[in-house]
């Protein structure tokens, strides 16, 4: 018997966390980047896409995939000593996955980025400034992370 009680539920949630003092102290952008692409195995492995935008003071993602995976992920994110203050900014259903073809794909923000990134990187940074950040905001400001990493794409496509 197939019900709606027997579908996986397939769910998003948009986390922020700062970096371990520990961790700040050992940080540069190519053991991150490192770390983002064994990452990337795993995550698509389970079947977990989603996003990451980090720099040398905190990190915010969004994972989209199986409630039970997202739980998983979210638990792991919270024991693991390279993160502090993990926060969920929002946690919600999704009737279809929003970063479908990213297996968490990862993005380091800060100086010398392309103006279209330069602007989100201060927008982003402004929201998770915030004594309470805005999860809404932070999904809308990856959505268009998104768009303009895809148009940077197509145009070296061509």
């Amino acid at each position: 018997m197939t019900g709606s009680s027997d579908r996986k539920q397939t769910r998003a949630a948009c986390a922020n966390s700062s970096m371990s003092a520990a961790r700040r102290s050992q940080w540069n952008a190519r053991t991150c980047g490192k770390s983002s692409r064994r990452r990337d195995a795993t995550t698509g492995r389970i079947g977990v896409t989603g996003i990451l935008l980090y720099d040398a003071m905190r990190f915010l993602q969004v994972i989209e995939g199986d409630a039970d995976r997202i739980d998983l992920l979210l638990n792991t994110l919270g024991r693991d000593t390279r993160h502090a203050d993990l926060e969920v900014l929002l946690d919600r259903s999704l009737d279809a996955r929003e970063f479908g073809d990213w297996s968490m794909g990862g993005h380091l923000l800060g100086s010398g980025l392309p103006e279209e990134f330069a602007t989100l990187d201060y927008r982003v940074k402004r929201c998770l400034a915030a004594s309470k950040a805005d999860g809404d905001l932070a999904r809308q400001l990856l959505l268009e992370l998104r768009s303009v990493r895809d148009s940077f794409v197509e145009s070296a496509a061509r």
